[in-house]
C-alpha cells in the first residue's frame, strides 16, 4: 500500500512500481485526483480509508509518503 499520492508519493510509487517483484495494491490520499492519477497509471485500487490500507491481508509492506 501506498499512503500519500502527492509529490513523493507519486516518486515513490514509480520506484516500488518498477522493481519486477512488487505491485502497488492500494493507494490512499485524501486528494481524489491524485489517487486516480496514480491507480490508473500502476493499476492498483484505491483505498476508501487509512484502515483498509494499513490492514488489507493481501499487502505485504506499507510505505507511508507524507
Amino acid at each position: 500500500s501506498l499512503m500519500g499520492a502527492g509529490r513523493i508519493g507519486k516518486m515513490h510509487a514509480g520506484i516500488i512500481n518498477s522493481h519486477p517483484d512488487c505491485k502497488i495494491k492500494y493507494i490512499y490520499d485524501i486528494n481524489t485526483e491524485f489517487v486516480n492519477q496514480l491507480t490508473n497509471k500502476y493499476g492498483a485500487n484505491i483505498a476508501s480509508s487509512p484502515e483498509q490500507a494499513l490492514i488489507s491481508e493481501e499487502i505485504d509492506a506499507i510505505l507511508i509518503a507524507s
